[in-house]
């Protein structure tokens, strides 16, 4: 699976002082690249405006590091070609969500770690039209942007589907696109589902005339992204994630953490701090993973006020629920050889 591959590669390292956690100490803030994706100024991929999501991540690695009180630099970037080239100058030292793809991850000389949010294709159509699959897309005309990694995926999906009626409407221009969505020029549109769910908001009064199909293709999934040369940061970054999904699977909430000092669980003992020195190895101190859901919840918490149903981009949880819940995610072990 994504995450044990990803950590395979932090397999055997130990946590000498390395480059980006002194600069952020030294600084005593954390420099974090937002990705907005605004599709009017790139098409450089399908993924829309995550940054809230992205925020809290930022907050949830720097309380990790400098505490309680840790300050943060947040840079909005217009897409991800421009948040990688940010990174890769040292204006910032983590994106919090970008894609591990065959480019970035050979090409770039940056790290990725374990994905964090897992986006796809889908389209948006109208409800009075009830789709509710994929197939149902069939014989409608579709709008996309032409040229894109969008328009890749869509002509790989109707090629994979014979008999599939494929009624397609390319344009250049994300405005051009929307406003012929809205007039009926088209009855579906594709791309990511955080694209769509971005574009469903801004069609304002309109916007809860229109639906995102729950199936998708052309899975799309994210990670943080950082500097390659620095295991020790990768293994921060990683593990306090990590730390957000084992919040969310034992029931740990910025609500009750306090409550869960007194739990019996080896785990939530290892997470919380009250396994002395356990988070040495990090170099964080005992009570970081505490911090850091005191500060901004779970990784559900997170998912729900600024993708999900508590924010304007309603998008469901879907393949973001926990593995326990139907999902893909899953936290790794949070266990220790005791030799």
């Amino acid at each position: 699976m994504f995450a044990l591959a990803a950590l395979a590669a932090f397999s055997g390292l130990h946590a000498d002082a390395g480059p980006v956690l002194d600069k952020v100490r030294t600084q005593h803030m954390l420099s974090c690249g937002l990705n907005r994706d605004l599709l009017e100024y790139s098409k450089a991929d399908g993924h829309g405006n995550r940054a809230q999501f992205d925020a809290d991540l930022c907050t949830a690695v720097a309380v990790a590091v400098l505490g309680p009180h840790a300050k943060v630099s947040l840079t909005a970037l217009p897409d991800e070609p421009g948040s990688l080239e940010a990174l890769r100058k040292g204006d910032v030292v983590l994106v919090p969500t970008a894609s591990p793809d065959f480019g970035n991850t050979v090409t770039s000389g940056l790290g990725f770690g374990s994905p964090i949010l897992f986006d796809a294709q889908s389209f948006i159509v109208p409800k009075n039209l009830h789709i509710s699959t994929l197939a149902g897309v069939s014989g409608h005309r579709i709008c996309f942007l032409d040229q894109t990694g969008v328009s890749d995926n869509l002509h790989d999906f109707v090629a994979s589907r014979p008999g599939f009626d494929y009624r397609p409407f390319p344009f250049q221009e994300q405005g051009e696109m929307e406003a012929a969505f809205v007039t009926n020029n088209c009855q579906a549109m594709t791309s990511d589902v955080t694209s769509l769910a971005n574009m469903r908001v801004t069609f304002r009064r309109l916007a809860d005339n229109y639906e995102i199909v729950p199936e998708t293709f052309a899975p799309d999934p994210l990670a943080p992204c950082y500097p390659g040369n620095d295991k020790e940061w990768a293994l921060i970054v990683e593990w306090t994630l990590q730390a957000l999904l084992h919040a969310e699977a034992n029931g740990i909430t910025k609500a009750n953490v306090d409550s869960k000092l007194k739990s019996e669980q080896y785990q939530v003992q290892r997470l919380l701090g009250l396994t002395k020195g356990f988070a040495s190895k990090l170099k964080l101190s005992d009570d970081w993973a505490f911090n850091v859901i005191q500060a901004v919840g779970n990784y559900g918490e997170i998912y729900d006020r600024d993708l999900g149903m508590n924010s304007p981009l309603k998008i469901p949880r879907g393949p973001n629920e926990l593995s326990t819940h139907g999902g893909l995610l899953y936290p790794l072990p949070l266990r220790i050889d005791p030799n």
